[in-house]
């Protein structure tokens, strides 16, 4: 029996992923970081490293279709005769809109202490409903229901003394674990990307990114049906459930694996890819958008980016 339709809205309070306060912001120079204005001991110049990630999710099935037969077609019935055209979900998938930061600044304020480190800390604000407004029974403590968004709820902070070695940095940086590929005519690779179908029209549109229900429902998104630009998610494993989806069968486990995942894929590039960044030639890496073909300037990976800061205590 399908779930009974509901608007979406988060689950009350926010889950705390490791410990953190929820769904705040926090600078790195509140009073526990040792900042004291004019009259501190510590003078600079002062290393200071700041690191936040947000990750905006949703659930997506891939479905194992009935298939009709010669006998389910006839001259006067309604087809097919025999068949039910149905089709179960395998698996649901977490398919994800990453956003990352890391600021590096050289600093000249005074401090009552030499050094401070505090470790990032998230916190899970989960949905009840998918985009449909289909609910799948209670989401858990701490679950990532059919969608939602990981916060980081205590930026890494760390302040030491500045070394010769040192170089400032404000570098933001976004990906999707989902692309769409690339069409080739000759040795030239060209995006199968447009301003209709790309990373972010499609977010939340669990319906159109099963290749095999579009070949079969050409209906559900016409442009993507004719020119087979069906997308491919990336993150295969970090939170799939297998079979119908169901809120109860969500584990404190998947959030944590997502986080590390991305953060790893925000350091090498790997994984995650920007329609907005690909470009046609002879690069398809590039073609692709992939994070890891880009520099820092064009809107690559942060290699600075170290998951060995999240903490989940």
């Amino acid at each position: 029996m399908a779930p009974s339709p509901i608007s979406p809205t988060n689950v009350s309070p926010p889950v705390n992923v490791s410990g953190g306060t929820g769904n705040v912001t926090v600078s790195g120079l509140s009073p526990a970081s040792g900042f004291v204005g004019a009259s501190g001991t510590f003078g600079g110049p002062h290393c200071i490293t700041e690191q936040w990630l947000s990750v905006n999710y949703f659930r997506a099935p891939n479905y194992s279709w009935n298939n009709v037969s010669p006998r389910d077609f006839s001259l006067s019935s309604t087809v097919p005769t025999t068949t039910v055209v149905s089709g179960s979900p395998l698996v649901n998938t977490v398919w994800a809109k990453v956003t990352a930061n890391v600021r590096v600044r050289k600093s000249y304020d005074r401090f009552s202490t030499s050094a401070y480190q505090q470790p990032q800390k998230f916190t899970v604000l989960a949905t009840s409903a998918d985009a449909n407004g289909n609910t799948y029974g209670a989401v858990t403590q701490g679950g990532l229901g059919p969608a939602g968004e990981l916060q980081t709820s205590q930026k890494f902070y760390s302040r030491r003394a500045w070394s010769a070695t040192d170089t400032e940095i404000d570098h933001t940086t976004m990906g999707w674990t989902y692309n769409f590929g690339v069409s080739s005519v000759g040795t030239d690779r060209f995006p199968l990307t447009s301003y209709s179908n790309n990373q972010e029209t499609v977010f939340g549109k669990f319906w159109l990114l099963d290749g095999e229900t579009l070949d079969k429902f050409p209906e559900l998104n016409r442009l993507m049906s004719w020119s087979r630009t069906y997308p491919f998610n990336a993150n295969s494993v970090a939170g799939a459930l297998y079979g119908p989806y169901l809120a109860a069968n969500e584990q404190l486990s998947f959030s944590r694996d997502i986080l590390d995942k991305v953060g790893n894929n925000i350091a090498d590039g790997r994984h995650l890819y920007n329609w907005e960044l690909a470009v046609a030639g002879k690069d398809y890496p590039k073609a692709m958008g992939c994070l890891f073909a880009f520099t820092r300037a064009e809107g690559g990976p942060i290699s600075e980016y170290d998951v060995s800061r999240h903490d989940y205590s």
